[in-house]
């Protein structure tokens, strides 16, 4: 009986540990972490030089090629900025797989934010499962 005890409370332990891991991974991975101001800066960083090639521009084919695949790097740098601040990628992974392993060892039904899926950047594959507003 004793062992038994032991055992339960072993395990009760463990799954507390990883609600608490999870939920300080959530914290760290969830917040957005560029403010306005710091995005204000990374446009102006990003403008001087697109500004500088449009205006050293000689009308030559090649230049203007150089200068189109300049600036939509550029571009595609700063989606990629927004991306990771935002974290859409592998926001099911770290936002939800944690808790709803918690969710399902304690028999409970997985939970998702009904924002996440409306924008479809989170796809259950369970047929039920608790919607949050």
């Amino acid at each position: 009986m004793k062992s038994e005890f032991k055992k339960l409370r072993k395990k009760k332990g463990l799954k507390q540990r990883a609600l608490v891991v999870a939920r300080q991974q959530l914290t760290v991975l969830g917040a957005k972490t560029l403010s306005i101001f710091q995005w204000i800066v990374l446009f102006v960083l990003a403008l001087i030089p697109l500004v500088s090639l449009y205006g050293l521009r000689t009308g030559e084919m090649f230049f203007d090629i150089v200068t189109v695949i300049v600036s939509i790097t550029v571009v595609l740098i700063l989606v990629l900025i927004r991306d990771l601040d935002l974290y859409v990628w592998n926001e099911k992974t770290f936002s939800f797989e944690i808790f709803n392993n918690v969710f399902k060892a304690i028999g409970q039904l997985p939970f998702y934010p009904a924002e996440s899926i409306r924008k479809g950047r989170v796809r259950p594959a369970e047929n039920e499962y608790r919607l949050g507003t």
